[in-house]
């Protein structure tokens, strides 16, 4: 019998989603970048490179409607899987690469990009016509120059309030009697609004 998940607010554990070998946005970077998403009750909200879900599974209990898009096959599945064990049925899985799987999307609310696979210039074309206007977009990198060029792509755009963050998150690990602290990737969490 499935345990039905009692949402308490952002930061769901980690371990409460099935991994497999997709990327996964970690707790802790995943309540930054919805801090920066802020999904309304009646917002769609469309993420870019789903992974396992988390961001997808975190902002469905806030928001109306959420799509994931994500090309990799194995990946796509685990959306479904993590959707159904946490019981949302608000959350669309679109197999596909961005911006191509984005064509039938119509208007979002919020746009979250996990990963771009390179398109990170077509995907905010895309973005340009389909964000409402107060509409927000946040992005995560690991890499300072898909940083930049995401801020640079904001300004050309137009959009507003641009907020950049980078955050270093280090866990605590049991090492015999005492603690470690091991670090994780440093993450760059970009955000703006359409105006």
């Amino acid at each position: 019998m499935m345990k039905t998940y009692v949402y308490n607010g952002i930061g769901i554990d980690d371990a409460a989603f099935v991994r497999g070998e997709a990327p996964m946005t970690k707790a802790e970077v995943r309540a930054v970048t919805i801090s920066k998403l802020k999904p309304k009750s009646g917002d769609t909200v469309v993420d870019i490179g789903a992974g396992t879900g988390s961001v997808s599974v975190e902002c469905a209990f806030l928001a109306k409607r959420v799509i994931a898009v994500e090309c990799n096959e194995a990946a796509v599945t685990l959306v479904g899987e993590n959707a159904k064990n946490f019981g949302l049925k608000n959350i669309e899985v679109v197999a596909g690469m961005a911006p191509q799987a984005l064509e039938d999307i119509g208007k979002a609310d919020c746009v979250f990009i996990g990963g771009s696979k390179g398109s990170l210039a077509p995907i905010m074309e895309w973005a340009n016509t389909a964000v409402n206007t107060d509409g927000r977009i946040a992005a995560n990198f690991i890499t300072l120059e898909n940083a930049t060029e995401f801020i640079r792509l904001l300004r050309q755009k137009g959009y507003g309030r641009i907020d950049i963050v980078q955050i270093q998150v280090n866990k605590g690990k049991d090492v015999g009697n005492v603690t470690m602290l091991q670090a994780q990737n440093p993450v760059f969490i970009v955000s703006g609004v359409r105006v």
